[in-house]
């Protein structure tokens, strides 16, 4: 437990820009018929916040279209240009009649296409593609392929990235020696011989991009990174969560080896020793009251009812109305309320959220 209270305290704001998503956008050629799906555009996250946790909601458009339609169009394109005779499979592939022409229709073919959205050279794509194709009775029919695709690249992942106070947030663990997440007054005196070693060009002085290189400088923090991520049983990035089709189960116990610093399995709301600090509108969705104890059967009920926060990120062609107005999926607090953010969007459509 000790490296979430850790977490806790030195995560005291953030912002969208330490955000990076990661999209498999590919030039979208599907019908202009096609049925949108009303949940394409939805992606559900869960953040660790400093008070409480926050389950936040993006309604992420390329061209005005859902990321997951997108994607799987896409996908669906690689697939139809490699099925050449439109029967559904694609199968491992006869020899090639020259020894640099694969077959039209063949595993070597589809993964010459699918390389570069797998992240993958061409060789490990095709070694990958061909076990799976081997494993379905050579050939690979498209809801294997798709399968294969979700989990390789799914249609959004997250990394943290480095955002406008990245170097202040790189300086604590710098000088945190020991990783306690305390400055004592030996590190503190320490602290110009530990910056001197940050001066890589040697002209006694510091530029941002020093002091980002390496931010997690003690072996500590190093260590504590890693014990955050395993102690965590869902997808994280940072202190973000991904929420797909997550299991309520599966959120309490994430939240509770979060946030559960006495071990007794339940999140405690009031006095000096509150583990969280929920809002009004968290304890109604988990049908608790001010100072009670949170058990894990109703922190499962985290994601029902309306997220504490949306916004919506429009990509590619977006109005400049629309990005005027922020778009009316981005919600904010009712007047009185107490806000769980607040909420500033940029001309560029970005969004700023300090929690």
């Amino acid at each position: 437990m000790a490296a979430a209270r850790g977490r806790r305290a030195v995560t005291l704001a953030t912002s969208a820009a330490l955000l990076t998503f990661l999209l498999i956008a590919m030039p979208l050629r599907a019908e202009k018929n096609d049925p949108p799906n009303a949940d394409s555009d939805a992606q559900d996250l869960l953040f660790f916040g400093p008070l409480r946790p926050l389950w936040i909601r993006l309604h992420v458009t390329i061209d005005g279209k859902g990321f997951r339609d997108v994607w799987r169009a896409n996908v669906s394109q690689l697939f139809a240009d490699a099925d050449t005779d439109h029967d559904g499979k694609v199968p491992l592939g006869k020899p090639a009649s020259k020894p640099d022409q694969s077959p039209a229709e063949s595993i070597a073919n589809l993964a010459t296409q699918a390389a570069v959205y797998l992240g993958q050279d061409v060789a490990a794509a095709q070694a990958g593609l061909e076990q799976l194709a081997r494993e379905h009775g050579a050939a690979l029919a498209f809801d294997d392929f798709e399968e294969y695709f979700r989990r390789i690249a799914p249609p959004l992942s997250l990394v943290v990235g480095a955002g406008r106070t990245s170097a202040g947030q790189a300086l604590f663990p710098l000088l945190d020696a020991n990783g306690d997440q305390q400055l004592t007054a030996d590190e503190l005196n320490a602290a110009e011989a530990r910056l001197r070693g940050r001066d890589f060009d040697d002209n006694e002085s510091l530029t941002r991009a020093e002091l980002v290189d390496a931010p997690n400088t003690s072996l500590a923090a190093v260590a504590q990174a890693v014990e955050e991520r395993q102690s965590s049983p869902l997808p994280t990035a940072g202190p973000f969560a991904l929420l797909d089709r997550t299991p309520g189960e599966t959120i309490a116990r994430a939240m509770l080896a979060e946030y559960d610093r006495d071990g007794n399995g339940r999140l405690s709301t009031s006095g000096a020793a509150a583990e969280i600090t929920p809002t009004a509108g968290q304890l109604v969705r988990l049908d608790g009251a001010a100072g009670d104890e949170l058990a894990a059967k109703q922190l499962a009920q985290f994601r029902g009812g309306a997220p504490d926060l949306e916004l919506k990120i429009e990509l590619g062609k977006v109005s400049l109305t629309s990005r005027r107005l922020g778009g009316a999926r981005s919600r904010r607090p009712a007047a009185g309320a107490t806000p769980a953010a607040r909420l500033k969007q940029r001309p560029d459509g970005s969004w700023d959220v300090t929690l």
